[in-house]
């Protein structure tokens, strides 16, 4: 009887070690601002009520931003935030108890203007400004550390002096030169003679201060510069910037607080967010960009291999031109304070061009976040095994190609079209539903957008309707196919890999 006792014990003891090994790893998840809290009420208060919380608490208001719900406090010197935290998060008046998690700049540092911009020539801009490059109307909001406002190739596309959430006034002035680098390549002035040109150069850009002269700033900065750039209708966001990957875990600044909400915001606002994946190398894609709401972006070298520093996962969206180790040419030529240009590489550096690319599509008529990213993703080039896969997600970004296929939204209505097998060896079957019996037109394009097959099937409503494509004697490679009927138009991404 008392082996069977011990033998239970044991048992016991396992299975709590295999629950807590698969339990949610404990906050804080990472580096955090000492001495600071971050609160929302369930109800606002009033002056009064305020600080009768804080006095009974020990707090102090260090910033209430009037564009979130939430508050920044400092506590006391001798109290732990972790403690203060939980102490709070369970007062009844708190909805919410948070760390200021710091985030960074992702950037590869270097030591050491049109011919030097490889990235540009890489993802197809010369061939895609025949057909969009932007209008003043679609404000580009570049959340980093400010923007040179009197940089002379960014200058006649800044929309306004923007925000600053470090020091909370309203000048985004750049103090560190990572948020000038990045709005070069978005919409550096372009055919002014000078300097470099830029992905959406009729554009706007907005500048938003949320990483201070160090290149770092935290949940807060980052929440209430996503607020404020959405209230000002932003069309797009970019945010070379994030939390780390370490050991294949992507750090959050927790599944719940004002980065979530803040995000939730702008999508729902309709703002394309994009986002880097992080330049830890890590099998992990870093947050902000890790967020379903964004859109991630990875780096490639100009020859469009994967950088060994790009982070990559189950939802890396698509890829950009990053930039490479030393020398020089490898990597990206931007704008950088007082008038200079400087060689830099990560995906601080792709996520511009895919952002800039973003803003030429909503130009084109692109009206909701998810078309933009759907629109990118069927028009990427296919790069790593064929198909999406982890390291590449969709392919890396062709600007031509991408206004090729930008369509104002109410046409992407044809529902449930895909294809079986994808990846195929010989033939593929389409599968489709319509709203109503008529004709549609299916038409398939090879890599390079040429027509080389078209025909029609009637469908019927209320039922899967299918058709085999033969694609015997094609060689492997991506292919397009668009299905085009009274309901509307959809663009199926189908790969040939026999």
């Amino acid at each position: 009887m008392r082996n069977k006792r011990i033998f239970l014990l044991v048992l016991v003891t396992l299975f709590i070690f295999n629950l807590l090994s698969f339990a949610e790893k404990a906050e804080p998840y990472y580096d955090y601002r000492k001495g600071e809290v971050i609160i929302k009420f369930h109800t606002q208060k009033s002056a009064k009520a305020l600080q009768e919380f804080m006095t009974q608490n020990n707090l102090k208001l260090k910033k209430k931003s009037p564009f979130i719900d939430y508050y920044l406090f400092t506590i006391e010197e001798t109290r732990a935030v972790p403690f203060e935290v939980k102490r709070l998060g369970v007062h009844p008046d708190v909805k919410y108890s948070g760390y200021n998690y710091i985030c960074h700049k992702h950037l590869i540092p270097n030591d050491t203007y049109w011919n030097y911009q490889h990235g540009m020539r890489q993802i197809n801009m010369p061939t895609a400004w025949n057909l969009e490059t932007g209008n003043s109307s679609i404000l580009i909001a570049v959340l980093d550390t400010g923007i040179d406002l009197d940089n002379v190739d960014l200058v006649a596309n800044i929309y306004s002096s923007g925000y600053d959430s470090v020091n909370s006034d309203f000048i985004a002035e750049d103090d560190e030169g990572h948020g000038s680098h990045v709005a070069g390549i978005i919409a550096a002035v372009t055919n002014n003679g000078y300097g470099v040109s830029g992905v959406a150069h009729d554009c706007s850009l907005l500048p938003v201060k949320v990483l201070d002269h160090t290149g770092s700033g935290d949940s807060y900065t980052l929440s209430d510069g996503i607020v404020w750039a959405t209230n000002q209708g932003a069309d797009v966001i970019n945010m070379s910037l994030g939390w780390p990957v370490i050991d294949g875990v992507a750090y959050t600044p927790s599944p719940e607080g004002p980065i979530k909400d803040a995000i939730a915001h702008a999508y729902n606002n309709k703002v394309a967010m994009f986002a880097s994946s992080g330049n830890d190398g890590e099998p992990a894609v870093a947050y902000p960009a890790a967020y379903q709401q964004v859109i991630s972006v990875g780096a490639v070298t100009k020859h469009d291999i994967k950088t060994d520093y790009s982070n990559w996962g189950d939802n890396l969206d698509i890829v950009a031109p990053g930039g490479d180790s030393p020398p020089t040419e490898n990597l990206i030529l931007s704008t950088y304070p007082a008038d200079a240009f400087y060689w830099m590489g990560g995906t601080s550096q792709s996520c511009p061009h895919a952002a800039g690319v973003g803003a030429l599509v909503i130009a084109r008529g692109a009206t909701s976040p998810e078309s933009v990213r759907y629109i990118l993703q069927i028009s990427a080039i296919d790069l790593g095994d064929s198909g999406r896969d982890d390291m590449y997600g969709d392919g890396r970004i062709d600007a031509y190609r991408a206004l090729l296929a930008a369509k104002p939204d109410q046409v992407y209505n044809l529902t449930n079209a895909y294809n079986f097998p994808n990846p195929f060896k010989r033939k593929t079957t389409i599968i489709f539903t319509v709203n109503s019996n008529q004709s549609v037109k299916v038409t398939i394009y090879d890599d390079r957008l040429n027509k080389i097959d078209d025909f029609s099937v009637d469908a019927k409503a209320g039922q899967n309707n299918s058709i085999i494509w033969d694609a015997t004697g094609y060689g492997n490679n991506v292919y397009f196919i668009k299905l085009e009927g009274p309901d509307g138009e959809r663009v199926i991404k189908a790969v040939k890999a026999e």
